[in-house]
């Protein structure tokens, strides 16, 4: 059995993570929980939705809410799970669609805001640009808001979303047609006006693969892929819209004489116990999973690789 290498976790109310990810063979969604912290053991279920990037969180309610692509129908679409566990207890899963306006949907990531409310932010293919949802109800299901966002180059590949210390969403994205790094600071809770849009690296073709996460200082840092380099960077923002005082840096070279290529592949950040952000990503060269452990705030000086 063959499966995608898009996935996406979240701690349920249960304390114990909920994976999502795809099945390659059929093209359908898939589940897993695990069954105790360490996820030494899991259950998997199997589903009949077809769909692809799947985000999951956990709404107020403390049940998962997933965002994916449709791929038959070019959609946005939406699970709301009936348990914990994400495991259909009542009938058949039933997603919604929150987005059918041409082909979007890819790319999503999802968070929920300062209201309690889901949040997420998407790649609009048709139109060569980023949008944003706001969900009207825990379970968006009515009044949701969409909002167009920024369609400067073609920005909107590799969206990754989280709720700054100022309650406002935050949203890293690469722009495809400039190779550049940028960052969305909605101006409110549903990121539908006061927007602003910097562009925090163009050094080259940067900025895909990106993940984001606020430290314990306020700020966001967001870790990517250097394509021009082939190396692993993060950016430490100087302020909650990340426009400026922003520290970029170069965690992981490649030396490709030696086979060491393609660093800094499918990242993903999170912040550690210690107050220190951790980041997991794909070496190409060795097809390792590797670990880079932030030895300050900034994560700006070098610091421990594992793999």
């Amino acid at each position: 059995m063959l499966f995608r290498s898009s996935t996406s976790i979240a701690i349920g109310a249960d304390g114990l993570g909920t994976i999502w990810y795809g099945e390659s063979s059929t093209g359908a969604l898939r589940v897993a929980h695990c069954k105790d912290t360490a996820c030494s053991e899991f259950y998997t279920n199997n589903t009949s939705i077809i769909g692809s990037d799947p985000a999951v969180t956990i709404g107020t309610d403390g049940l998962g809410l997933v965002s994916f692509y449709d791929q038959s129908t070019a959609d946005l679409r939406l699970l709301h799970c009936d348990h914990v566990t994400c495991f259909d207890r009542t009938g058949p899963y039933a997603p919604i669609t929150l987005d059918s306006a041409g082909n979007v949907g890819r790319f999503s990531s999802i968070t929920i805001g300062a209201d309690g409310l889901g949040l997420i932010s998407y790649f609009d293919v048709t139109n060569a640009r980023i949008k944003a949802l706001h969900c009207g109800n825990a379970t968006c299901t009515i009044s949701n808001t969409i909002t167009a966002l920024d369609n400067t180059g073609q920005p909107g590949s590799d969206t990754s979303i989280t709720i700054g210390a100022d309650g406002l969403g935050l949203i890293s994205y690469y722009d495809v047609a400039n190779g550049d790094l940028k960052v969305l600071h909605c101006g409110n809770l549903v990121c539908n006006s006061g927007n602003s849009v910097t562009t925090v690296d163009n050094s080259g073709d940067v900025g895909s693969n990106s993940s984001i996460a606020i430290g314990v200082d306020g700020l966001a840092m967001v870790s990517y892929y250097d394509a021009s380099n082939q190396n692993l960077k993060a950016l430490h923002c100087g302020n909650a819209a990340c426009n400026s005082g922003n520290i970029s840096s170069t965690l992981d070279i490649n030396y490709r004489f030696i086979g060491i290529a393609n660093i800094g592949l499918y990242t993903s950040i999170a912040l550690g116990a210690d107050g220190l952000m951790l980041i997991s990503y794909y070496e190409q060269g060795h097809a390792d999973l590797k670990v880079f452990h932030c030895s300050n705030l900034t994560c700006s000086t070098y610091t421990r690789v594992g793999r």
